[in-house]
């Protein structure tokens, strides 16, 4: 499975996660903490990445 690279940076309503290989973007609301998926880029890779105290590693569900 290939490992994507995410860049966070620090948004107004909270915090924005970009893949630097293709494109998937994922934002973390201030206020609830929620995480939204803004758009899915590749869906098989597995994506990492942090920015201060918040990491996004990647999670293998089983059925």
């Amino acid at each position: 499975m290939t490992e994507h690279r995410l860049i966070g940076t620090v948004a107004a309503g909270g915090l924005l996660f970009e893949c630097e290989s293709c494109g998937r973007r994922l934002g973390i609301e201030r206020g609830s903490g929620e995480l939204v998926i803004l758009d899915h880029g590749d869906r098989a890779a597995q994506h990492r990445g942090s920015i201060g105290d918040v990491e996004l590693t990647a999670t293998v569900v089983q059925p």
